[in-house]
C-alpha cells in the first residue's frame, strides 16, 4: 500500500473552505483589488459563525466525495448532508491507503467545527488503561468550552464515529446523554 500523508484530508478541506468562502462571498466583496487580495489572503476571518458552519460543511463533503472518489468506496447514494456523509463512510469503512488519513483529518476538521460554533478548540488525547471500558471523556473548561477530548481504549475509527455523534448533536442543538462519553468540568483551566 502506498502511504498517504496523515492529514490528507485535512488539506483538502482546507482548500475547499478557501474556495468556498470565495464562493459563498463572491457578493459581498468589492470591485477594489486590495479588499480581494485581503480576503484571499485571511479568508475564515471574512465571514461570520452561520456562514463559516455553511462553509465548512460544503467542504467536508467535498472531503468525503473526494474519498469515496479515491478508494472506490462501496457508495453509490450521498446523503445530503455533510456529517451523514462521514458518518455513513464512517460505518461503511475498510482498510485501504486513504482510511487512516481519512479518520485522523475528520477529528481536525471537528475541531474547526466545534470552534465555529463557540464551543472551543478541543485538542485530542488518547490513552488506554487496562481498567476501563473504551470512552471518550470531553473535558470543559471554567468558560464551559470544550478544552480536550481524550480516548481509553478506543481506535482512531471509534474516536471519529463519536466525535461525529457529539457534533451532530451540537448542531442540532440537542442535548442529551452519548453513550461511551463521559463529560468533565475542570474550573483549573
Amino acid at each position: 500500500m502506498e502511504k498517504v500523508e496523515i492529514n490528507y484530508f485535512f488539506k483538502i478541506f482546507n482548500e475547499e473552505t478557501k474556495k468556498n468562502i470565495i464562493k459563498h462571498m463572491k457578493n459581498k466583496i468589492s470591485e477594489n483589488e486590495s479588499d480581494f487580495e485581503l480576503f484571499y489572503l485571511f479568508p475564515e476571518q471574512s465571514v461570520g459563525p452561520d456562514e463559516k458552519l455553511k462553509v465548512y460543511q460544503d467542504s467536508l463533503f467535498e472531503c468525503c466525495a473526494n474519498y469515496i472518489s479515491l478508494t472506490n468506496a462501496d457508495i453509490s447514494i450521498y446523503p445530503k448532508e455533510a456529517l451523514d456523509f462521514a458518518e455513513l463512510i464512517l460505518e461503511k469503512l475498510e482498510a485501504n491507503t486513504y482510511s487512516e488519513s481519512f479518520v485522523t483529518s475528520l477529528q481536525f476538521i471537528y475541531q474547526r467545527f466545534f470552534d465555529a460554533l463557540s464551543l472551543g478548540y478541543p485538542i485530542l488525547m488518547s490513552s488506554e488503561n487496562d481498567c476501563d471500558n473504551p470512552h471518550l471523556i470531553a473535558t470543559f473548561d471554567s468558560s464551559y468550552k470544550l478544552a480536550q477530548f481524550e480516548s481509553i481504549n478506543m481506535t482512531l475509527l471509534e474516536q471519529a464515529t463519536i466525535m461525529t455523534k457529539v457534533l451532530k448533536m451540537e448542531l442540532e442543538h440537542k442535548k442529551g446523554p452519548i453513550s461511551d462519553v463521559r463529560y468533565c468540568y475542570r474550573k483549573d483551566i
